[in-house]
């Protein structure tokens, strides 16, 4: 054939491929467009908006733009309500400031009355306490951060002047640095001046201040505390320590309690589970505020069955004492162990393998186990006969009692101050301090007791008795015991003949109680 007949293909003709390239590029301006139509000016869009009919995509676009008109117009609204609740807190708020302000000008007015009442009346920044010594002038305050004297005498109406005189007194310096928290109080008189006022400055010590004819003096001293009798009662199911603390007694009532029954009772060995006490003793209160607890006025102590009581009473001299309701003292003549921490680590023996030494040898003392440092107490009154480092005993103390009786105690880490030959030392008295000098595997007392120089066991060995009461004081001490044996009755559970007697016995006249 003279002509080739056969057809072009596109890709091989240059004017088709063109063509192609041009037609891909028309379709990617096209996507390119559509993907960011939102995104154009509006102006540019205007023409290509006119001549093109919405699809279903463009139609999505539309619903959207209207979504976004209806939220911009809920948020508006929401913004308005807004607005409208930020007005009415305003307009609450000044209704407070308004409340405010009028209560701020009742309590000038108070102040007002109270100067022209003279101080009299109590004022809302403290609180008033009950009838405090029969009168009704005492105002009971609670000192708070910047109270000072001057600032409390303007409270109370009264004339600065005064508070200056008194802050000059040297013996009312605590006056010029008030401490956050402690009472003060202040009494005014009939026409409403300054009369006196009294200040804990340390706990159960107070500064009274007077304002009398001599001028306004000052002095320091112990309140008047108001007594109130408490019973209470445990029994022991783990230990005596734990039943003390659940019936309310301190750590100085429960080694009150271990002392006064402590010639009688072990409390070492001899307690077990069901053991009971009872105790009746002081609550001590400054106006309406309890202060402290006072002594124990009776005890009961029952122990594996036999029970035991003691009544506190008071000597000619101030002496404080313990006896039983039929006058009996429960004082021996020694204590049975001189330290308080009591927990026995070896006895008195006559054979027992030393530990150090590794010989079989008598053991003429009780080894009492305690931390370094813990006191010891001598166990009765004597004369320190030897002080200083004794062979394996280490560091050692013997005291004297009389002609028969005296006691060693030995690997102390230290003597009290008072410890020194020749001194006379009381019973119950500061001594030393366990340690582990000497032939000491570890801290320990070793305690000795002996009579006629010689060795006795100072757990089983029986000592004499104190003397009892006497008879110039028998008759006011059964007054006391007869009350207070019917209080311990009450107070363990025991079943009066007669509820009415407790309270004919507070009806006699005497002494009832010391």
């Amino acid at each position: 054939m003279s002509a080739d007949t056969t057809e072009e293909s596109p890709y091989h003709n240059p004017s088709s491929w063109l063509s192609w390239i041009a037609a891909a590029a028309i379709i990617a301006l096209a996507l390119v467009i559509g993907a960011n139509w939102d995104g154009l000016p509006q102006d540019s869009l205007a023409p290509l908006k006119g001549n093109i009919t919405p699809t279903t995509a463009d139609s999505t676009e539309v619903t959207t733009e209207k979504d976004l008109s209806t939220r911009v117009q809920q948020l508006e609204k929401q913004l308005n309500q807004l607005t409208t609740e930020q007005e009415e807190l305003k307009n609450q708020n000044n209704t407070l400031t308004d409340k405010v302000e009028a209560l701020h000008y009742q309590r000038n007015q108070l102040f007002e009355e109270n100067k022209q009442l003279g101080g009299r009346r109590s004022l809302p920044e403290v609180v008033l306490s009950p009838v405090i010594d029969g009168e009704d002038h005492w105002v009971d305050i609670r000192i708070k951060r910047g109270d000072t004297l001057t600032t409390i005498f303007k409270r109370y109406g009264f004339t600065t002047a005064v508070a200056l005189e008194v802050a000059r007194l040297p013996v009312a310096r605590p006056l010029n640095r008030l401490k956050i928290g402690r009472r003060l109080q202040i009494k005014a008189t009939e026409d409403g001046k300054f009369d006196s006022l009294r200040y804990e400055y340390e706990k159960n010590t107070f500064l009274v201040v007077t304002n009398g004819p001599e001028g306004v003096q000052a002095s320091r001293g112990q309140p008047d505390l108001r007594s109130e009798q408490r019973q209470t009662s445990s029994y022991i199911d783990s230990s005596l320590h734990a039943a003390a603390k659940s019936a309310g007694l301190t750590e100085r009532m429960i080694v009150e309690l271990q002392s006064i029954f402590g010639w009688d009772i072990d409390f070492a060995r001899q307690l077990k589970d069901g053991d009971q006490f009872a105790v009746v003793y002081d609550e001590r209160f400054w106006g309406n505020e309890k202060v402290e607890n006072g002594p124990i006025l009776a005890a009961e102590f029952t122990n594996n069955g036999n029970r035991l009581r003691a009544i506190r009473h008071l000597d000619e001299e101030g002496g404080e004492h313990y006896f039983t309701p039929q006058g009996k003292n429960l004082r021996g003549t020694f204590l049975r162990a001189p330290v308080k921490v009591v927990r026995i680590t070896s006895r008195f023996t006559q054979r027992r393998f030393h530990p150090l030494l590794k010989t079989w040898r008598a053991h003429r003392g009780v080894d009492y186990g305690a931390p370094r440092g813990t006191p010891v107490f001598a166990t009765a009154e004597g004369q320190v006969e030897y002080i200083g480092r004794k062979g394996n005993y280490g560091k050692t103390i013997i005291i004297k009692h009389g002609g028969i009786y005296s006691t060693l105690y030995a690997h102390l880490s230290g003597y009290a101050k008072k410890s020194r030959r020749g001194a006379r030392i009381k019973q119950g008295e500061l001594i030393g301090y366990v340690g582990s000098t000497g032939a000491a595997t570890g801290a320990h007392l070793h305690y000795e007791f002996r009579v006629h120089n010689k060795h006795q066991d100072p757990l089983n060995y029986e000592t004499p008795r104190a003397p009892g009461i006497s008879e110039s004081e028998k008759v006011v001490f059964d007054q006391v015991a007869n009350r207070m044996t019917l209080l311990l009755d009450q107070a363990s559970g025991l079943k009066l003949t007669s509820t009415s007697e407790v309270k004919a016995l507070e009806d006699q006249d005497g002494v009832l109680s010391q």
